[in-house]
């Protein structure tokens, strides 16, 4: 599809980039220092593709994560993208999503208003002809033909600062449904201002102002603004006849599940949002509750759709044909070696019964008889309950002086004797357990049931092990949150709690015994993830108190934002003595 067959505006090309002759150049940016980083690292690049180690590899701070993650792309993964769709991506930015699309569509548009993003995205693209990149404003482009898809992913909040109308966003609507044909779609990927991280932990994306958003942006009446769900829904559905939601989890920029809201309604989703929460959006800020709790009681009202971080809605003239008949989510497992990455997808059957269904993500070669482990994908129906993560955790924030072990008992001892009567051993566990940690340990009514497990170890393990590896489990996702725990557990170490689990199960634990357990959790972690830790920092992390992990993550944040300001105003500073 030659670009001049869709756009009726005099264009002229340059360097593989399509621009409008009176083209005003559109300041929305990261930085110039990040930018041209971004580029130099594309351009270097042997592979660009949406799924490149190589750009992963190269993130060293948020805005490089944004743009080079491989989790970028997942959401738009479940969709059910024809081969011969023609798509238009309005605000491409560097080019993360253009890619895959590029991937994925017979013909992709990418508009964007920056030049330099533009390029970024031409250079991210330059082996798919398919692609065609146009530098313009939004609002200034005449197009003369409509397409199959149109897609804004985190652009629709931008709308007053490119489209001249009293009520841009829903001028913007307005424009955008002119663009689609009549069994086509509209894609919007969008934050959630009464999102539970605004409440929680972070300030307003676009505007960095704490509560902004859900106050109604009273600091400003022009600029980036975006809306709760009942607002967007409604905007869309003066111009559309269906609208369907996906939650995107924890946020349509680096997702790492993606559910249909319907699922909401039909099971229990609050262990999914609670697995998958983040804390990394460049500046870290103490979470003001523990949100793991807060979606289950959140899951007991109904409310998870509006407090969702993100959404993405799939708008058109009739329902739409993104969504395989079924399909209810997907969750993606992909920070592992090619071969060992797996997406779990969830649908519906015949008999109207919710199911989970494992597969790899790559055809990669796995010479199972030559690795220590069996990796298992199958099919199990789906489970409602609590997980012994979320039990353990109520016990660690529950008021009193009580001791951990006190605390842990119950729900130690009921996760425990579950494996004992399917994998016990004489002093030891069948390989089966390995993948028994507490985030895959369902309370059901009065049942204990195991869900997920993908590895079996060929030989019986020692009890150490598991212990060792569901405690750093535990841990590793608690550290943010391990200031909402009562006041006498907040100065634990990991080596303090595998000690109280010893205890409570009667497995003798000390440093000696976790030592040589590591050696064969480095060797695990290196077949499937391809990452080496030194036996020095595993003790270390193990011995360290979490409110200090806590302590370090914070000050990082800090020395960075502290960093980042000393460079602006370094930039400012040399600019005015330049010129």
């Amino acid at each position: 599809m030659e670009l001049r067959e869709v756009i009726d505006n005099p264009l002229f090309e340059k360097d593989g980039i399509h621009f409008l002759k009176k083209h005003k150049q559109f300041s929305y940016s990261d930085g110039d220092v990040i930018e041209n980083h971004i580029l130099r690292v594309v351009q270097n690049s042997k592979d660009v593709s949406s799924d490149s180690r190589e750009l992963e590899a190269c993130i060293k701070d948020w805005p490089t994560r944004y743009h080079f993650s491989r989790e970028r792309s997942l959401a738009y993964r479940s969709l059910n993208i024809s081969a011969s769709a023609k798509i238009l991506e309005i605000g491409c930015g560097c080019g993360s999503i253009t890619r895959l699309l590029g991937e994925r569509a017979a013909a992709v548009v990418a508009l964007e208003g920056s030049t330099r993003r533009a390029i970024i995205t031409r250079e991210r693209t330059r082996d798919l002809q398919n692609v065609q990149v146009l530098c313009a404003s939004f609002e200034d482009v005449v197009f003369s033909k409509k397409f199959d898809i149109v897609i804004c992913n985190g652009v629709f909040e931008y709308a007053a600062l490119f489209v001249r109308h009293k009520k841009p966003h829903q001028r913007m609507v307005k424009i955008l449904s002119s663009l689609i044909e009549n069994d086509g779609s509209l894609i919007l990927a969008i934050e959630n201002k009464l999102g539970l991280r605004y409440f929680s932990s972070s300030k307003e994306e676009h505007t960095n102002i704490m509560f902004d958003g859900i106050e109604g942006y009273p600091t400003r009446n022009n600029g980036p603004r975006t809306y709760g769900f009942k607002e967007l829904e409604s905007m869309l559905c003066s111009t559309f006849s269906s609208v369907e939601t996906l939650l995107p989890l924890p946020d349509y920029k680096l997702p790492t599940a993606i559910i249909r809201a319907d699922l909401l309604s039909r099971t229990n989703c609050a262990e999914i949002f609670a697995n998958t929460m983040r804390h990394d959006y460049g500046s870290y800020v103490r979470p003001r509750m523990h949100e793991r709790l807060v979606w289950h009681e959140l899951q007991k009202n109904g409310l998870q759709k509006e407090f969702s971080n993100s959404f993405i809605l799939i708008a058109g003239g009739s329902p739409t044909m993104l969504c395989e008949p079924g399909w209810l989510g997907d969750i993606y497992s992909i920070h592992r070696k090619p071969e060992w990455m797996v997406q779990t997808r969830i649908h519906s059957v015949d008999d109207g019964l919710i199911r989970t269904v494992k597969s790899y993500a790559h055809s990669g070669l796995r010479k199972s008889e030559a690795l220590p482990f069996v990796h298992r994908l199958n099919e199990t129906p789906w489970l409602n309950g609590t997980s012994i993560h979320t039990i353990i955790v109520r016990a660690l924030c529950q008021k009193g002086n009580m001791s951990i072990e006190e605390r842990l008992r119950s729900p130690v001892l009921t996760w425990w004797n579950s494996i004992e009567k399917l994998d016990s051993i004489t002093n030891h566990l069948s390989g089966a357990a390995l993948d028994y940690n507490w985030q895959n340990t369902l309370k059901v009514n009065n049942d204990v049931m195991f869900i997920d497990g993908e590895w079996i170890w060929k030989e019986p393990i020692e009890p150490t092990w598991l212990i060792y590896r569901v405690v750093a489990n535990f841990v590793r996702d608690e550290t943010c949150f391990a200031h909402r725990w009562s006041k006498d557990c907040r100065r634990l170490s990991s080596y303090q709690i595998m000690k109280a689990v010893g205890c409570i199960v009667g497995v003798k634990i000390n440093l000696f015994s976790l030592m040589r357990v590591m050696e064969s959790e480095k060797q695990f972690q290196k077949i499937v993830k391809g990452t080496h830790v030194g036996k020095n920092r595993m003790v270390a992390s193990v011995i360290e108190p979490i409110h200090m992990r806590q302590f370090r993550r914070l000050s990082h944040s800090i020395v960075q934002k502290l960093a980042n300001r000393v460079r602006r105003v370094l930039r400012m500073f040399l600019y005015k003595k330049v010129f």
